[in-house]
């Protein structure tokens, strides 16, 4: 049963809490229930496409801010929440030379390494966090197509992309799911953090944040992200690498959908295993419920969410012959 800490949680759908109690581990379950009523650290950036990191900590030292190094992660600090509003407050910030992102946001382009003479395909990208983070990895060289189907949306990932010095990245108001036809096998890395249910998102004191959950949801999440898989699956070159994420803890919406993926290209395909420095990661279900998922679907991560680090999963996919 929950902690008797967990009363507020009760705001929070009930069928979502109960799936919450057969998803968590039992040891992780309290860390994983307080994500959603305490204030987690704001962690940053810094933009290498606008400043070098060594100028920007200079400048934070002298504001005084109690900035913390993550030190197993490049480019990236924290703040206690209490120092939020003090940082945005910041030149830095307002020059858009610092980008306000949860770590666990930062992690599949770490995973996906992407280099400045490779063709790189964003499928969901906006609002731009993940397109802005690859364009600095690649130095603004190579090419990132940037994919956002909802007009807004669109606007803000290139306003993001322009405020921040991204020049290496081209931006298109279409459809992902129907991208492959006419892109099919020309991308040398794709990043598709799909969209999805967003339960790691959920906070007890902002209904908006869950007013729309449903399983109903989750299924029709579960029909998107499979379609927008299949476009970057036939999207990517032979020998290409595919990263996968959701902020879901949906197994529907993560391991699912990767055995979907395996059940009809596994000949094709092969789920790289993961490993991070970092003890509040998991290893892929490969049960959930009555449902048995492709073994290899353990060789992706999820990340439990703890006050640094929001739920996430991720997974890595290396395509090894030509799909149909």
């Amino acid at each position: 049963m929950l902690s008797d800490f967990t009363e507020d949680l009760q705001t929070l759908p009930e069928p979502f809490l109960k799936r919450m109690e057969q998803i968590i581990p039992s040891e992780m379950k309290e860390q994983v229930f307080r994500s959603f009523i305490e204030e987690p650290m704001t962690c940053f950036r810094i933009n290498t496409l606008k400043i070098q990191e060594a100028e920007a900590i200079q400048i934070l030292k002298k504001s005084a801010l109690p900035v913390n190094k993550i030190e197993w992660l490049d480019n990236a600090y924290c703040v206690t929440p209490s120092f939020r509003t003090a940082l945005m407050e910041t030149d830095l910030y307002r020059q858009n030379t610092i980008y306000i992102q949860n770590l666990s946001s930062m992690i599949p382009p770490v995973l996906l390494n992407p280099t400045s003479n490779e063709k790189v395909l964003d499928l969901a990208a906006a609002p731009g966090s993940k397109t802005l983070q690859l364009a600095a990895m690649m130095g603004n060289d190579g090419n990132i197509m940037a994919i956002e189907l909802v007009r807004k949306r669109y606007y803000k990932l290139l306003d993001n992309l322009r405020q921040h010095g991204a020049e290496n990245v081209d931006v298109f108001n279409t459809n992902g799911e129907t991208v492959w036809k006419r892109f099919a096998g020309q991308f040398d890395k794709i990043l598709i953090d799909a969209p999805c249910s967003t339960e790691a998102r959920f906070r007890v004191d902002d209904e908006e944040t869950y007013r729309y959950w449903s399983m109903r949801k989750v299924k029709e999440m579960v029909r998107k992200q499979s379609r927008l898989l299949f476009s970057a699956i036939q999207s990517l070159r032979v020998g290409g690498t595919l990263i996968y994420s959701t902020c879901s803890f949906a197994p529907e919406e993560n391991e699912g959908v990767v055995d979907r993926l395996m059940q009809k290209f596994g000949d094709s395909l092969t789920v790289q295993p993961l490993s991070m420095n970092i003890p509040n990661m998991q290893t892929g279900m490969t049960r959930w419920k009555k449902k048995s998922y492709h073994p290899s679907v353990a060789n992706c991560l999820r990340i439990l969410p703890n006050k640094l680090m929001e739920g996430f999963f991720v997974c890595k996919m290396t395509k090894t012959n030509i799909t149909k």
